[in-house]
């Protein structure tokens, strides 16, 4: 099993020094940092997640995909 964790900076003085990388602790889990927001911009952008999504940046989301799923 694989978990990645992506923060985001979604408000102003959002900085990756904030993120606190024990708050999802598992050791399965990738934290990375999207100062960017393209990950954000490209969920929101596939027209499959668009009923998970609101506007033009996916925030505030969580995607589960089972054991068959593709990287």
């Amino acid at each position: 099993m694989s978990v990645y964790v992506i923060s985001t900076a979604m408000l102003f003085g959002d900085d990756q020094s904030d993120v606190s990388v024990h708050l999802i602790s598992d050791p399965s889990a990738t934290h990375y940092w999207d100062g960017k927001r393209l990950l954000g911009i490209w969920f929101a952008q596939q027209e499959k997640y668009k009923s998970a999504t609101f506007g033009p940046i996916a925030c505030d989301t969580y995607f589960l995909y089972g054991p068959t799923a593709r990287r």
